[in-house]
């Protein structure tokens, strides 16, 4: 696979720090000035722009119908897909980091409050809490009837989606700052200890590890695909490890500090860097293929029926294809 082709670029405002979400239909952003747009996949062309009172801080969460979004005040907040116009707003005590997450009408929402929330999707209305010990950094991941999280308490944690009850919890090794993720029947998560795990549904330890040479934080999500689990740690060490049981597998390493999360793309791996630069990496050997450079540093890698949607620190959007 040769770098990714550039089929358009747009800006949606001077610079950004959150991820966009994407589908086949609608591109959203926020800028650092506030401002939270909707722009046209197949060309970029702006759908709306508003400007909310407080400041988005999360990556948005992008349905048919609505936009999730979470913000520096606490505040979370619902939008009308189509018109960007304001459908609820619920207020949390801290601000909001990651991700909010959709299971059927139920709306997992983490704060740096240290509460999970469970909100109606529809109305705002709170159905549940659930009280960590520290800052709820990673977004929440819905498996089946459970809610795991991970946060600043240095746990992965369970959580029944229909009560708000805690199911199992797993020393994780250090605080959470990256998103778990689920893979046939088991879930993966990485630290800012640099500690590797993979826990079952049922909450039991299926293995540990810290194989980086240096060790140094993960922030960004994993992924996985063809028996092989990448993890990128800050120091720009990229590991592909086995998902039965850890060992690695093959090591690389991008110049510079992961900004987005891992994301498989036709048998290579994509992350972007905070020099400016999407990288293409073999996973079998862990060394780069390919790159292309965007006008600031990626915040996003995401596929869409177009191709490959990228937001940057500069304010700009790309189609990559």
């Amino acid at each position: 696979m040769g770098a990714p082709r550039v089929i358009w670029r747009t800006f949606v405002g001077k610079s950004a720090d959150t991820p966009a979400a994407a589908d086949a239909k609608r591109i959203i952003t926020a800028s650092q000035d506030g401002s939270v747009s909707a722009c046209s996949p197949t060309d970029g062309k702006p759908l709306w722009t508003i400007q909310p009172k407080s400041r988005p801080s999360s990556m948005p969460l992008l349905t048919d119908t609505a936009v999730y979004l979470g913000f520096a005040d606490g505040l979370v907040c619902a939008l009308d897909a189509e018109t960007g116009k304001t459908r609820w707003t619920f207020q949390t005590g801290q601000q909001i980091v990651g991700r909010p997450a959709l299971a059927g009408n139920r709306l997992l929402v983490g704060s740096y409050d240290t509460h999970l929330y469970c909100l109606a999707a529809d109305t705002g209305k709170e159905l549940w809490n659930f009280t960590t010990t520290a800052q709820v950094h990673a977004a929440p991941l819905v498996v089946g009837d459970i809610v795991i999280i991970g946060g600043c308490d240095g746990h992965l944690h369970a959580v029944d989606l229909a009560s708000g009850q805690e199911r199992w919890s797993v020393d994780a090794g250090g605080p959470v700052g990256a998103s778990p993720i689920v893979h046939d029947q088991q879930i993966f998560a990485a630290s800012m200890s640099s500690t590797i795990l993979s826990t079952d549904l049922a909450g039991k330890l299926l293995w540990s590890v810290s194989p980086m040479e240096e060790r140094a934080p993960v922030t960004t999500s994993p992924a996985i695909s063809g028996g092989r689990l990448a993890v990128a740690a800050d120091d720009g060490q990229v590991l592909m490890l086995n998902p039965a049981d850890g060992k690695v597998l093959a090591s690389g390493k991008v110049p510079g500090k992961p900004t987005t999360g891992l994301v498989f793309l036709n048998d290579q791996l994509l992350v972007g860097v905070d020099d400016g630069r999407i990288y293409v990496i073999d996973p079998t050997t862990g060394k780069q293929t390919s790159r292309i450079t965007l006008g600031g540093n990626p915040l996003s890698i995401i596929r869409i029926d177009q191709g490959i949607i990228s937001n940057a620190s500069d304010g700009s959007v790309w189609l990559l294809k």
